[in-house]
């Protein structure tokens, strides 16, 4: 089993985001599979789990104590990724960072430590980079270096405050099948 852990967007950029990814896959062919999953932030990355229901008591917690932070989408970014021994393209709409979404982060991945075995994934830490996933693979480096050179342009200065949390589940090794699985509000108690 597997989890993560995510910010929803709001229904703007919610719609913005799936606007643009069904405009580049038309044009690109890059597949829809990165958005299978609804558009968010990612503050933690998959990472594996024994219990869902002890993740799911942590979850609880940590909503109901963690204040909405102020999200701001900045610009288009081209990442790279390797998957199945070839270079594969990551299209994602970068985030502003900000001291409340880093100590979220750290405080998340330290409180994971201390409950849970094996809960480091491979980019967490001081060099993540939050960001929100338009689409991945599908196609070779080369044509997302072609989407990246034409959509790099666009204006996405988009800014919401994230009033949700939510918590995704994979019953599996790879990322197919990944549902959102828990949607708590912040900073309310139950």
């Amino acid at each position: 089993m597997q989890a993560t852990i995510f910010l929803p967007v709001d229904y703007h950029i919610h719609n913005f985001m799936r606007a643009l990814v069904v405009e580049i896959h038309q044009k690109y062919q890059t597949g829809l599979h990165a958005a299978s999953f609804p558009p968010h932030i990612t503050l933690k990355l998959p990472f594996l789990l024994s219990s869902l229901s002890d993740l799911e008591m942590y979850f609880d917690q940590l909503a109901a104590s963690t204040s909405p932070p102020e999200i701001a989408l900045a610009r288009l970014e081209l990442q790279t990724t390797v998957v199945g021994g070839a270079e594969r393209g990551v299209l994602w709409l970068a985030v502003q960072e900000n001291r409340d979404l880093r100590n979220l982060h750290q405080r998340i991945n330290q409180e994971l430590a201390e409950r849970f075995e094996d809960t480091q994934a491979a980019y967490d830490g001081p060099d993540f980079k939050f960001h929100a996933t338009l689409a991945v693979g599908g196609q070779p480096m080369e044509v997302y270096q072609r989407i990246y050179a034409e959509y790099k342009g666009i204006s996405v200065n988009m800014r919401y405050t994230a009033t949700q949390i939510g918590l995704a589940y994979c019953d599996c090794d790879a990322k197919d099948g990944v549902i959102t699985y828990r949607i708590l509000p912040l900073g309310e108690a139950r």
